[in-house]
């Protein structure tokens, strides 16, 4: 089977090289907007993106085809939430002057990132119709 993943993940992390993991073992890395090509036996097998020890993918069972292409794309909800906590808890605090305020903010950005943390990229599979 043929595989194609592409990185898109934007801004985030660009400088950054991902891992590809099939069947939990590290197949290649990916670079900002990069694709690349896998050859790999023609039986179900698993895929995940990793980042450090910090951000991850889900683990996806991929389904023997003679050509795949994915597309690796950072998780909107993460960024979206992101930013929103990180201007508040900065941001709060300042006006309102409590250090009791931006605490409970912090236990939340850190909660939120252990939540998100293995869901921060995606794989999104791309149709017949779309490049590689």
């Amino acid at each position: 089977m043929k595989l194609f993943v592409t990185r898109q993940t934007g801004f985030y992390g660009m400088g950054s090289p991902i891992d590809l993991l099939v069947n939990g073992e590290k197949k290649t890395v990916l670079q900002h907007q990069q694709t690349k090509e896998l050859d790999l036996p023609n039986k179900p097998l698993t895929l995940q993106i990793k980042f450090s020890f910090l951000l991850r993918s889900p683990i996806y069972t991929i389904q023997p085809s003679p050509i795949k292409s994915y597309t690796v794309v950072m998780n909107p909800k993460l960024i979206q939430i992101y930013l929103i906590l990180f201007v508040s808890m900065l941001c709060i605090p300042l006006f309102l002057r409590s250090l009791w305020l931006m605490l409970i903010l912090l236990v939340l950005f850190v909660f939120f990132l252990k939540n998100m943390a293995s869901k921060a990229y995606l794989l999104k599979e791309n149709t017949h119709a779309e490049t590689v």
